[in-house]
């Protein structure tokens, strides 16, 4: 390959990376609005257990209420597990009572302005096992 062809892939696959890289989390950007503390992945949960999901409202001039969604197969389908709609601020947690039917090892929760519904945080991977 010649030092030209060299240089030009060079600069292509350079502005490719510019264009593909989320700047929204780096250090001197924006965070986003809602930050998902508990859970973050990784953990192993029981049927039964009652887990503190817990947030973080970063700019509360997006969030107007937060919902909490769960899913059971790696983020491929999501159900809501509020009782009602959705948690009001300054409201930045919900006791979650595990059920049987949420049995998995692909869990992951999302919580995201009810509103919008495009502003939201998601845990890692985790599990629910039975007891």
């Amino acid at each position: 390959m010649s030092k030209k062809y060299l240089v030009l892939y060079l600069l292509v696959w350079s502005a490719l990376l510019l264009v593909t890289c989320d700047k929204s989390t780096g250090p001197g950007n924006e965070t986003n609005p809602i930050e998902l503390i508990v859970p973050r992945g990784g953990e192993c949960y029981q049927t039964g257990q009652i887990v503190k999901i817990t947030w973080k409202i970063n700019d509360p001039t997006y969030i107007s209420s937060v919902g909490i969604k769960l899913s059971l197969d790696n983020g491929r389908n999501f159900f809501n597990i509020l009782e009602s709609s959705s948690i009001f601020p300054p409201d930045t947690s919900f006791s979650w009572v595990i059920t049987d039917e949420q049995l998995s090892s692909q869990c992951i929760i999302k919580v995201y302005d009810y509103m919008s519904n495009y502003i939201s945080d998601k845990s890692g991977v985790f599990t629910i096992s039975n007891q």
